[in-house]
């Protein structure tokens, strides 16, 4: 089985291809957990934008989870070749 889980970087912006089944079970959860902040996101802009905190936290919480999956990706993708 393969140390890698995303396909090889091409460029700087090129990250996140999912390779194996452990890099599509991480994309998945992502995907989830970022369509259930913008959910509770969208339920707070439905409500008046109250309590304030709340978007706050949900902000917080998206930037969390992207920067969780882009350091995962970057720790099971393969090393970039820099032959530019």
């Amino acid at each position: 089985m393969s140390q890698y889980w995303f396909k090889k970087r091409k460029s700087l912006s090129d990250i996140g291809r999912p390779a194996t089944w452990q890099g599509w079970a991480i994309f998945m959860v992502f995907v989830f957990l970022i369509v259930m902040v913008i959910q509770l996101i969208s339920r707070w802009i439905y409500y008046g934008f109250q309590p304030l905190a709340s978007g706050v936290w949900l902000a917080a919480a998206g930037f969390i989870a992207i920067g969780i999956y882009l350091s995962l990706a970057k720790r099971f993708s393969p090393p970039m070749d820099d032959e530019a």
